[in-house]
């Protein structure tokens, strides 16, 4: 899950709940900022406007914050300043992923990347400085669905995105996508993954975790490195940090799996039930 809501095409619509819909009327989305954000440097504009004035602007426009999803359709980002999309957003996860998904852990993804240009809800909100924040209220917003719903104990999520008050309310923290491979490099492998967990854990993230060597894109890491041995070695690791999970990575009938042949299995088996 995540907080950004895509615009579907009529004909891939499923016909049970149009959430894009239902939050554009709704006005739960970020908007965009009536001076445009930008001058003609590139750098930011901020138009000295009373906070009446400015909640009148936001809240009679309903243009949505524009996103790049790579495609055609609007994306909009869910205003976690506004209460009523908050409890909107609520109200999905309990509906959606609790009782009809039948589901009790999930991932409270891209609560890194709230627009410093943005216009929020909240007249008092800088887009810049709320920018860290939204990954502690995206934490917050998951953590009230589960125990409004009655599942504190039975459901949890994680985030890989964080900021002062995230470790609060998040059950776990993930560090995200890097490269499968066992070194230690800059842009990542099993090595600065470890590191990642101990420096998170003295930052205050206590419960840190990662996937078992999930693959980022092919255009930074080649896939060719995800090996039997390397897969082992990652869920040796793994079963000794907070949370054992399992990726199938970007191309899963085309990359080892934790589960492509009896050796793996035999070792997943082994590593997840190092506790039982």
């Amino acid at each position: 899950i995540n907080p950004y809501i895509e615009e579907i095409p009529v004909h891939l619509r499923s016909g049970r709940r149009y959430l894009f819909s239902e939050a554009k009327k709704g006005k739960f989305f970020v908007k965009t900022r009536v001076d445009g954000g930008n001058n003609s440097n590139g750098s930011s504009i901020i138009k000295k406007k009373s906070s009446k004035q400015q909640r009148n602007l936001n809240d009679d426009d309903n243009t949505i914050y524009p996103i790049s999803n790579g495609g055609d359709t609007q994306v909009g980002l869910i205003d976690l300043t506004n209460r009523n999309a908050c409890q909107w957003y609520k109200q999905v996860v309990q509906s959606e992923v609790f009782e009809y998904a039948g589901a009790s852990f999930y991932m409270a993804d891209m609560g890194e990347t709230a627009p410093i240009l943005g216009a929020y809800h909240r007249p008092d909100v800088n887009g810049l400085s709320h920018h860290n924040a939204y990954s502690d209220d995206w934490a917050r917003v998951n953590r009230e669905a589960i125990k409004e719903a009655g599942r504190d104990g039975d459901s949890f999520f994680i985030v890989k995105a964080g900021y002062g008050r995230t470790p609060k309310y998040a059950g776990t923290t993930c560090l995200g996508d890097y490269v499968t491979n066992l070194k230690k490099r800059k842009d990542g492998g099993l090595q600065s993954v470890l590191n990642g967990i101990v420096n998170g854990g003295f930052s205050g993230f206590t419960y840190g975790h990662c996937a078992i060597s999930v693959a980022v894109p092919r255009t930074v890491n080649s896939l060719d490195n995800r090996t039997k041995e390397m897969m082992c070695r990652w869920m040796e690791m793994n079963a000794f940090t907070a949370l054992f999970r399992t990726h199938d990575g970007e191309t899963p009938d085309e990359t080892v799996s934790g589960y492509g042949d009896k050796y793996l299995l035999k070792a997943l088996a082994r590593w997840s039930t190092v506790y039982a």
